[in-house]
């Protein structure tokens, strides 16, 4: 994965929460994370965090980062 990939993990969203859109297959492995909001949107979930530790600990358990 590249920084520029990276990067695009790393952005806000206006109210500053770091979002990750995540299948239902995922959602299993969401659910071992403290301090995440996850919210229903259509076919995918949208998961919100404002610490960028806890995404970091997300994106490991879903192996987007080594």
């Amino acid at each position: 994965m590249t920084v520029k990939h990276l990067r695009d993990f790393y952005r806000k969203d206006p109210e500053g929460f770091y979002i990750l859109l995540i299948s239902e297959e995922e959602l299993s492995k969401v659910c071992e994370v403290e301090g995440l909001r996850v919210e229903k949107a259509g076919p995918k979930f949208v998961v919100k965090t404002k610490s960028r530790a806890c995404l970091d600990k997300l994106l490991r358990k879903l192996g987007k980062l080594p």
